[in-house]
């Protein structure tokens, strides 16, 4: 089975750890291959790994989320 590859951005880490923990026991076929706190470092992950998906936190210092989709 394929599995889609997922990164999870949100500026506190125990939403991260609990999103990544629930959906690798509710959703096994999604494979999380990033984490990460930081919106301005997670641009470059998402375009040297191209996941299927992105769990993006709206609120972050920083770059919002919205601001964050508009540098795609």
């Amino acid at each position: 089975m394929t599995k889609i590859k997922a990164i999870i951005i949100d500026d506190e880490e125990l939403n991260i750890s609990t999103l990544d923990q629930t959906l690798s026991h509710y959703c096994p076929e999604i494979l999380v291959v990033a984490r990460c706190q930081n919106p301005i470092e997670a641009i470059a992950l998402v375009h040297d790994l191209k996941p299927d998906i992105v769990f993006l936190d709206i609120s972050m210092p920083e770059l919002n989320g919205v601001e964050f989709l508009n540098e795609f």
